[in-house]
């Protein structure tokens, strides 16, 4: 599926720009285009929260080993 990009102005009067296209590879081809993008963007922002709790939260840098330490510190970290 081929997303075409929506134009902006950077500046009033200026011209249009436009972002290269988005390309999606999927493999339900049953389902229709709006589901399709909307589990797209709900995936996108599941994985920028990953990467916000790793980067800004420090979730990645924990140091324990037990088992029951890393389930209590992820906890912790997103609860705060």
């Amino acid at each position: 599926m081929v997303i075409h990009p929506v134009g902006y102005r950077p500046t009033k009067g200026s011209r249009m720009l436009y972002r290269e296209p988005g390309y999606l590879i999927y493999t339900e081809a049953e389902l229709p285009v709006d589901q399709l993008l909307q589990a797209y963007l709900w995936r996108w922002e599941i994985e920028v929260n990953f990467r916000e709790e790793k980067t800004v939260m420090g979730l990645g840098q924990a140091q324990v080993r037990k088992k029951n330490s890393v389930e209590n510190t992820s906890a912790f970290i997103v609860a705060c």
